[in-house]
């Protein structure tokens, strides 16, 4: 369960910590994992953003994918384990054995583990380009926070131009944070779907790369990147 800046991970007395059969195969979201017949997790379906019959695509995250992805991260530099916190009385609290939270808070000092799809993706595109012989791209994202700060980060580490669209209602302060690693902010009126056309329109325009974590039909590819 994602609290923000945590991960928390709940634990009945009665749960096993490793699904039976669930080793080494696509995590299907949405669904109970292989051999979930005796792992006692009700799975549930958020009907606020997707119905009923609503199916995810199982390829989307798989094990191996997560695993190439974790031999990158721990290559960067000032990469550090974050710590794994035992939460005894809200365990108590709600009834359960126990209650995990991962402080992800110090992560490359970006303060949640959510950019870092951002800096691979931006890793991935500038190391591209450097075995075509081509120059260092330049990224555009949209984003009300996070994901900004991430793909800024990613691009002052990889040596990148970076532009960061930003809709009305983010505030000054999560916009000195992203300049503050070196990108370039542009203020868009409207909404975040707003932010996020206007940078898709000035990439096509100009040839950027956009790294963005919302997917549209014939953008699909990076997003899942991103997810992994």
């Amino acid at each position: 369960v994602e609290l923000g800046w945590a991960s928390v991970s709940v634990h009945s007395h009665s749960l096993s910590t490793r699904p039976p059969s669930s080793a080494g195969s696509p995590m299907q979201l949405g669904r109970a994992p292989i051999g979930a017949s005796s792992w006692p997790v009700t799975h549930l379906r958020n009907s606020a953003r997707a119905g009923p019959a609503a199916t995810y695509q199982p390829s989307t995250i798989s094990l191996e994918r997560h695993a190439e992805v974790f031999r990158r991260v721990k290559a960067w530099p000032a990469y550090a384990p974050t710590p794994l916190l035992s939460l005894p009385a809200m365990a108590a609290r709600v009834g359960v054995g126990r209650v995990y939270v991962k402080d992800e808070g110090q992560r490359f000092g970006l303060g949640s583990f959510k950019p870092l799809g951002g800096g691979l993706v931006v890793e991935d595109l500038a190391l591209a380009a450097a075995a075509k012989g081509e120059a260092k791209p330049v990224i555009a994202t949209a984003s009300a926070g996070n994901h900004g700060i991430g793909v800024a980060w990613g691009a002052q580490q990889a040596g990148c131009r970076s532009l960061v669209y930003l809709h009305g209602g983010v505030s000054a302060g999560v916009e000195a944070t992203i300049r503050r690693y070196g990108a370039e902010t542009v203020r868009v009126e409207g909404d975040y779907a707003a932010s996020v056309r206007a940078c898709a329109a000035d990439a096509a325009e100009h040839g950027w790369e956009v790294v963005q974590d919302t997917s549209w039909p014939g953008y699909e590819s990076v997003p899942a990147r991103i997810y992994q």
